[in-house]
């Protein structure tokens, strides 16, 4: 089995309770009625990167998705990211790759340039292969004492 489609997004969530904090997260993103497979980060040769609503309408309630998956989650008073990086490459045909991160502290701006370039540096050291077009989905929320709170930030493979 291998991908030829992928979309990405991202999400929020709060609750007293953990799980549920991350079921709202997953809800936030669209993609709660899946059953979600982790993955490493490889992008299949000719794998093609859609948008969000196209990739929704391929997907059936209850079907396993293969998805990268950066997800953070804290009960503090804090700013939490979870980030993805996505570099493709320069040659048409060659692999890609995605880069997940975690950040507390760290504004959404500063994560996708440090998940853009991570994204980069894979690609060159595990593949040796040139990047061409990069890019990234990051989402921040600002925690709430004893209420949990997560954030994610998903690549979906169909």
């Amino acid at each position: 089995m291998v991908s030829k489609k992928f979309f990405l997004t991202c999400g929020s969530g709060k609750d007293k309770d953990s799980l549920v904090s991350f079921g709202i997260a997953l809800e936030d993103a669209g993609i709660e009625k899946f059953n979600i497979v982790p993955v490493p980060n490889i992008i299949p040769p000719k794998c093609k990167l859609i948008n969000k609503e196209e990739g929704l309408k391929l997907l059936s309630p209850g079907q396993i998705i293969h998805c990268v998956l950066s997800e953070n989650q804290s009960q503090e008073k804090e700013l939490i990211s979870a980030g993805i990086g996505i570099a493709f490459p320069e040659i048409k045909g060659k692999v890609g790759c995605i880069f997940e991160h975690t950040s507390i502290g760290k504004e959404e701006s500063i994560v996708a340039k440090e998940v853009e370039k991570k994204a980069r540096e894979l690609l060159k050291k595990k593949f040796e292969v040139k990047t061409g077009k990069s890019l990234s989905i990051v989402k921040e929320a600002q925690e709430t004492k004893n209420i949990w709170t997560t954030v994610v930030a998903v690549a979906v493979f169909i």
